[in-house]
């Protein structure tokens, strides 16, 4: 799911660029933790549930996996607020404004020759295909194999260090934490 641009970027050593469409290339208990932030909601929700048995195959027994992902409840909250306002008289346009939050798909078709059009189609990975809120999110990894799982605040994490990847504006204003 990385643009090319972002593939031929001379990355640190102990990063390893992955197609993560397949099985990942890892044993059985490999890892000590699964960290993502605002990629799940880029997947169909059957492709998020691969994913994550994917992740708990890979994790260390007892290991935890956090994602952070968009909150659709407080996507929501905002729509009622400002669709409120719109009412009031202020020149707001609520649908077209949660539409934008959400990163659906844009207004207008995609433009361009039909191969274009088609590859842009199968390759979607921008726009945002499921979201989420805590009851959803906790749901898809208990399904995944994950116990325990729970909404979490920045930097609330079983996590060592996760303060060192998790950044503020991911969460706040608008994000969601489950860590399972």
């Amino acid at each position: 799911l990385l643009p090319k641009s972002s593939a031929d970027v001379p990355w640190p050593e102990n990063i390893e660029v992955v197609d993560l469409r397949g099985d990942l290339p890892y044993g059985d208990g490999t890892f000590d933790a699964v960290y993502s932030s605002h990629f799940l909601e880029h997947l169909y929700r059957d492709d998020a549930l691969r994913i994550l048995k994917e992740c708990v195959r890979v994790l260390k027994p007892g290991a935890a996996c956090r994602a952070a992902v968009p909150d659709i409840r407080y996507q929501i909250d905002e729509y009622i607020e400002n669709t409120k306002k719109a009412d009031g008289g202020e020149d707001l346009d609520p649908a077209r404004q949660i539409n934008s939050s959400l990163m659906l798909r844009g207004e207008r078709p995609p433009r361009g020759s039909l191969p274009l059009r088609m590859y842009r189609a199968v390759n979607d990975f921008h726009s945002h295909k499921h979201m989420y809120a805590e009851r959803s999110l906790c749901k898809l990894f208990e399904e995944a194999g994950f116990e325990r799982c729970s909404r979490r605040g920045l930097h609330e994490s079983s996590i060592p260090h996760i303060d060192l990847v998790e950044a503020e504006n991911r969460v706040h204003g608008g994000g969601l934490v489950v860590e399972g």
